[in-house]
């Protein structure tokens, strides 16, 4: 998990195991890191979750987090998009916004992916 100076650190108890971790879990802890996610909003209907493969997905203004069923979905995904902008660890697939009026300040990155990567180590 990204740490902050301001912030403590996680307990091993208060960690979903990478098999019950949510989009939903994922958003918590990017917040709890401090970093932005303003916005957020479950569309697990509205982005078409039923064809690409995706149990949830819950979007805030600079990232959209998609939880899959299998990690072979999950990489199928995330290989389609090929992006420097996507970021997959497990079942979780972060898709960074690169445009519109909230992108993604690209220096934050990182601590985005090691929000995701603290829950599913």
């Amino acid at each position: 998990m990204s740490t902050r100076a301001s912030m403590s650190p996680v307990t091993t108890s208060s960690v979903p195991s990478a098999h019950t971790l949510t989009a939903a879990d994922v958003v918590d802890a990017i917040e709890a890191a401090g970093l932005p996610a303003t916005g957020r909003a479950d569309r697990t209907k509205v982005a078409g979750c039923a064809e690409l493969g995706c149990v949830q997905m819950i979007a805030v203004d600079p990232v959209s987090v998609y939880q899959f069923e299998a990690e072979v979905t999950a990489e199928k995904y995330a290989n389609a998009l090929s992006s420097s902008l996507i970021y997959r660890n497990g079942l979780i697939v972060l898709r960074f916004k690169r445009d519109g009026p909230n992108p993604i300040d690209r220096t934050l990155i990182p601590e985005y992916q090691a929000a995701l990567d603290g829950l599913v180590s």
